[in-house]
């Protein structure tokens, strides 16, 4: 807890192939912060990241270089074959735009990924500068959101952002008092149960 990074993963830092899988499990992540991506965790490159009942509190992406993008408060993923995220917290993470063109994630950005699931997660009071307070995917090719809580959540483009999905499920959630729209996207998406 309490670690501070000064570019990528607040707490861990991966770069990996496609070889490898990474398992967080009863985990604790508090008050970690990197200046780029990933307050808390940083991955590239990976078969799989599976977080499974662990806590991401008071992560940020947040510091002086306000000219790089940021994104992902507590985690960011990119180029991972398959992420599960289920059973898990995360509250009050925080992403900071910045100077810089683009931003996006207050809890967890994920990008190019191929299978992305969460499930019976709660996002609570998490906030994005820019994109995506609790939220932010984009490039993925099967998408599903299932049995989660996403509650008060502060940001300037949607509680949750979806860019370029090519197929998603998103079922029995809970969306309650965003500071903005609850879902933004620029996909047509089938929302059900929500």
């Amino acid at each position: 807890a309490d670690n501070s990074q000064e570019g990528l993963g607040g707490a861990i830092g991966v770069y990996s192939n496609t070889d490898h899988s990474i398992s967080v499990q009863h985990s604790h992540f508090a008050a970690n912060r990197a200046e780029l991506s990933g307050g808390a965790i940083f991955v590239y490159g990976a078969a799989e990241l599976n977080i499974f009942a662990s806590t991401f509190l008071e992560n940020r992406s947040e510091g002086p270089s306000s000219t790089y993008d940021r994104y992902g408060g507590a985690i960011f993923a990119d180029s991972v074959v398959s992420l599960s995220i289920s059973n898990s917290l995360f509250g009050a993470n925080y992403m900071e735009q910045g100077n810089s063109s683009d931003g996006a994630g207050g809890a967890v950005y994920a990008q190019l990924v191929s299978e992305l699931n969460v499930y019976n997660t709660i996002f609570a009071e998490n906030e994005s500068s820019s994109k995506g307070g609790s939220v932010a995917f984009d490039s993925v090719v099967d998408l599903e959101i299932i049995n989660n809580n996403i509650l008060s959540t502060v940001a300037a483009d949607g509680a949750a952002w979806f860019g370029n999905i090519t197929a998603a499920e998103i079922s029995n959630n809970v969306f309650a008092d965003s500071q903005s729209a609850a879902l933004v996207t620029d996909n047509s998406l089938t929302v059900s149960n929500n």
